[in-house]
């Protein structure tokens, strides 16, 4: 066992849970003891902080936040900053002491401090010990904590001692290793500072995961070298972004090249289609135009000639119709007087053949004969003044709205009497009806219909035609003024009891009143028999309901006979218009309307001697016949000379064109033939003359008013010729002594010249796409030009086009070249990305060695035979390759960058055949690069690794860490013995730290 150098003492000041304490260490083991939460774990925490200090410091102990080294000193009231201290006494020898320790303060500023009995504080000299101890009551000046600073001086003026203390740990770590309080220069580098710092951690219960290989891997291996790999990787593409660029540009100025190679050379595709769609155009042109206008030449001709003689003959013409007209005229009375003689004789037996046919169809109509027929209308003139009496009367009864009806209960004689007396009934029928819609009103209160109604009594039928029997009369319950009336004072005593019947009837009794026998009639429906009283009621309101009706009824048929009255007192005699009404029916069969009766007798006689004529029918056809013979010449003479006369109205003049003369001597036609009257007219008939007289003169007219038609197929000689002309001069070389012409039509020129046109819009759509795409400020210049050659010149780099007399067919060829070129350039700038990235992967694939080599230490380490736990248990760590990747792809891609360099340069024959070089070149970024060699070089194409994993050796194995028995079994043991293993693994790990920072074993600093 060491003994010195020691932790003999552990002070703390001004710290949670450890306020003012000094806690002495045994020389063999020392034991802290509390309950939860009584500050236990923050011991080790203080000794983290005071050998590693506060950057790296981490607490293993889980709370509700991180505890940060702030944290740990004790806040006190105020806002003020508060200070604590936590150092160690180090017994360099017996009695021998000196002091390390950390000041921290509530803001985060901490400082390291060493205490020695001499002032030199060089990293390399030997500290000086001092005898006394000093705790937490020597650091303190009356009870207050004093800042560093004071601390100084405080040390100084009252223990004649030294204290420096340091920000940064670098000299502090250094003067601790150099007299052997370290066993490990941690000034070194961050992270052997940092791998001790985990060390210290872990031996504190900091969580390490043993379960996972990745906290295995960075608790060994720490993590620093996949970071340093990252950086280089990032360094690589930031120095090669320049390259990276001009690939991208190169790549771009390829696709644009070749994107515009292609263009362009369906752009000289389409120039060679439009030529050759204009040539076969031109040709077709040419041929037409110069058939067209042979073909209206000879129209022409034909028209100019018909024209000339339409000049000569077309006032000959007008002579002949005058002549025509003046024979018509002669002629005209002749003819109008034959017709009219005619027309007298056609109508004279026209009228007689209607009359004769009249008389002939009333004996059908009448069903009798002519003598019959002459007596009935001898009869119905006698008839007229009966019928004037009836209609004169129905018009009086029509006009006062009342019913004729009225004069079927009158005939014979004294008509006004007859009326009088029908009066006389009417108004005492009505008087009786009045009388018994008194009797039958309820609603009268001293009438015995009244007393029964409102009567609790049952009426038996015998009963009820009393009732019935008084009501009618009007005998009421009530004294009457007149004294020859009779009254019922108290129905009750004629109805209650028995009734005095003299005699029984079938329909009725005789009611026996004291000697006075009465009827009483029981020939009805009962009524009274019921309790009902609304059945009674209904009964009497029915009753007065219909009275109520034939009171109507009589009032307006008395009113009706009243007027009557006064229309027959108007009559001088009013009998003899009676007389007539009740005969009219037979009156106005024998009047009938008919025309008959209209004649006069004469006029019926003579159509009754017409009726015997039987040549009337034959004569009138015969002189009807004549008549429309006559009429017929007569209308066809009017309508002729009708016809020429406006004819000879508007005759035309006929005028030779002075236009006409000039196509004449244009096309140098011979008129000196042509024709005569003679030669056109001949003797036609009156009804045929005007219409072959009108079809000469329009052909004539037709062929003067040509001159139009003349003159619009010279334009379209003329332009056909020019048209022709044209076709010619846009490409004679095609129309020389070899050229055979075809024959065309309109349709194959119009689709030759469509398909050119179209020919030529595609050629310029293109054209101006392609300016418009690569061109900004010239666009205008050259759209619509179709400028093949000045828009490669504008759009292609100047080292295409070099040569001025290049030609169109060749420049494609000249771009092919030039993107050779290219291609070349990037392949250089390809392989330089690919040998940085070789050579970072090549490293990558030896510290993937490296590390399984520590590992293999490790396990070595742990197996070493003194390594043994409790129980007989040992710890063992072992290589796994369960999720990781396979590193055999790294060593892969290295060998196959050397082999294409090997094959030369990017410019050699064998550039083709340089295989993962080629492969990667299409991938722009140096990541591209590197994730496609990884799957180009055998990587499992199902994992998707990121550039990080790639580039950190840990991602190429596993470490598994375990605790078997003595028979190799694993076991995970007690919690005392997972303690041991994982202290074994720290102790493997400052083994290999020493073994790496290749020092002697020396003797640290221990504490128990």
């Amino acid at each position: 066992m060491k003994n010195y150098p020691r932790i003999r003492r552990l002070s703390t000041l001004g710290i949670i849970r450890h306020q003012h304490f000094d806690y002495e260490f045994g020389p063999f083991r020392t034991d802290f003891v509390g309950e939860g939460g009584a500050g236990k774990s923050m011991i080790a925490d203080m000794l983290q902080l005071i050998f590693v200090g506060v950057r790296y410091f981490h607490s293993p102990t889980e709370s509700y936040g991180p505890r940060e080294a702030k944290t740990l000193v004790l806040r006190t009231e105020g806002k003020g900053t508060d200070m604590g201290y936590a150092f160690l006494t180090i017994e360099l020898g017996k009695h021998q002491y000196v002091i390390v320790g950390i000041y921290l303060e509530s803001s985060g500023a901490a400082q390291m401090f060493i205490v020695q009995a001499q002032e030199n504080f060089e990293p390399d000299i030997k500290l000086v010990p001092f005898t006394q101890l000093l705790g937490v009551e020597e650091f303190q000046r009356n009870n207050t904590i004093l800042p560093i600073n004071e601390l100084r001086d405080h040390i100084s003026d009252n223990f004649n001692l030294f204290c420096e203390s340091w920000e940064r740990t670098q000299f502090y770590h250094k003067i601790l290793f150099y007299n052997d309080i370290l066993p490990l220069d941690l000034s070194v580098s961050n992270q052997a500072l940092h791998n001790y710092a985990k060390i210290i951690q872990t031996f504190s219960r900091k969580s390490l995961d043993i379960d996972a290989s990745s906290s295995l891997q960075s608790f060994l291996f720490g993590d620093e070298i996949e970071k340093e790999f990252m950086r280089r990787f990032e360094t690589t593409v930031e120095e090669l972004r320049g390259d990276e660029k001009q690939f991208i540009d190169n790549l771009n100025e390829i696709d644009k090249l070749t994107i515009k190679q292609q263009k362009l050379s369906d752009l000289l595709d389409l120039k060679l289609q439009k030529e050759l769609a204009f040539t076969d155009y031109i040709k077709a042109a040419y041929d037409f135009y110069d058939q067209q206008q042979d073909v209206l030449l000879s129209q022409l001709e034909q028209l100019i000639i018909k024209y000339d003689e339409s000049t000569k003959l077309l006032p000959l013409l007008k002579e002949e119709l005058s002549t025509k007209l003046d024979v018509i005229a002669e002629r005209k009375p002749i003819i109008e007087k034959q017709v009219e003689e005619a027309l007298i004789l056609a109508n004279e037996w026209n009228n007689k053949h209607k009359n004769r046919e009249t008389f002939l169809n009333w004996l059908t109509e009448f069903g009798v004969t002519a003598k019959q027929l002459i007596a009935k209308y001898d009869s119905y003139q006698e008839s007229k003044d009966g019928i004037r009496r009836v209609n004169e009367l129905e018009k009086l009864i029509k006009d006062n709205n009342i019913s004729g009806n009225l004069l079927l209960d009158l005939s014979g004689k004294g008509v006004l009497v007859q009326i009088q007396q029908n009066c006389e009934k009417l108004k005492e029928e009505l008087e009786f009806k009045n009388k018994l819609h008194a009797l039958n009103n309820i609603d009268e209160p001293t009438s015995i219909a009244r007393w029964a109604l409102e009567s609790n009594s049952f009426f038996d039928l015998k009963q009820e035609g009393i009732i019935r029997k008084y009501q009618n009369q009007d005998v009421r319950v009530d004294e009457p003024n007149n004294s020859l009336s009779r009254f019922i004072p108290d129905p009750d005593v004629l109805l209650k009891g028995e009734i005095p019947v003299y005699k029984e009837e079938e329909d009725g009794f005789w009611l026996n009143l004291n000697g006075v026998l009465e009827f009483i009639s029981t020939d009805f429906k009962s009524v009274f028999n019921t309790g009902n009283k609304l059945d009674i009621k209904k009964y009497f309101e029915s009753q007065t309901t219909s009275i109520i009706s034939d009171i109507k009824a009589l009032d307006k048929e008395l009113a009706e006979y009243t007027i009557l009255y006064k229309i027959f007192e108007h009559f001088t005699d009013p009998d003899e218009y009676l007389k007539a009404w009740n005969s009219k029916w037979d009156l106005e069969l024998q009047l009938q309307s008919h025309e008959l009766f209209s004649l006069k007798r004469e006029e019926v006689l003579y159509y009754h001697d017409l009726s015997l004529d039987h040549e009337i029918p034959q004569k009138k056809i015969d002189f009807t016949n004549s008549y429309k013979v006559l009429k017929n010449q007569e209308n066809e003479l009017i309508s002729l000379y009708t016809n020429l006369h406006n004819l000879e109205g508007s005759f035309i003049e006929a005028v030779y064109n002075n236009d006409i003369q000039e196509i004449v001597g244009r096309w140098k036609y011979d008129l000196t033939e042509s024709l005569s009257v003679s030669d056109i007219v001949t003797n036609f008939h009156d009804n045929e003359f005007y219409g072959q007289f009108l079809k000469i003169y329009d052909d004539q007219k037709q062929n003067y008013l040509a001159f139009s038609r003349i003159k619009e197929i010279d334009k379209l000689a003329v332009e056909a010729n020019a048209n022709r002309n044209e076709a010619y001069g846009k490409s004679p070389d095609i129309f020389n002594s070899s050229y055979v012409s075809q024959k065309r039509v309109l349709e194959e020129v119009e689709r030759l010249h469509e398909e050119s046109l179209n020919a030529e819009n595609k050629y310029i759509v293109k054209y101006n796409i392609i300016a418009g795409e690569n061109l900004s400020n010239n666009v205008k210049r050259f759209e619509d030009s179709g400028d093949f050659q000045g828009l490669c010149s504008e759009i292609l780099p100047p080292e295409i086009l070099s040569d001025s007399n290049i030609l169109e067919k060749d420049v494609i060829e000249k771009i092919r070249k030039y993107l050779a070129d290219i291609n070349l350039k990037n392949k250089k700038l390809n392989s330089r990305k690919l040998n940085k990235l070789a050579a970072i992967i090549d490293d990558v694939w030896l510290e993937v060695s490296n590390q399984l080599n520590m590992a293999r230490y490790v396990r070595n380490f742990l197996n070493d035979d003194e390594k043994i736990i409790s129980g007989g248990h040992k710890a063992t760590l072992s290589e796994t390759r369960d999720n990781s990747l396979s590193p055999e792809w790294m060593q892969i891609f290295v060998d196959n960058i050397k082999e294409d360099a090997e094959l030369g340069s990017d410019y050699t024959l064998f550039a083709e055949e340089k295989g993962i070089s080629n492969e990667l070149e299409k991938y722009h970024s140096l990541t591209e690069k590197l994730q496609q060699a990884y799957y180009r070089s055998g990587g499992d194409h199902n994992l998707k690794p990121k550039i990080k994993e790639l580039l950190n050796p840990k991602s190429y194995y596993g470490l598994k860490f375990s605790m078997v028995n003595s028979s190799g079994k694993k076991n995970d043991g007690s919690t005392s013995q997972t303690y041991s293993a994982i202290a074994l693994l720290c102790m493997a790990k400052l083994s290999l730290l020493e073994v790496q920072q290749s020092i002697q074993e020396c003797n640290s600093v221990y504490g128990n």
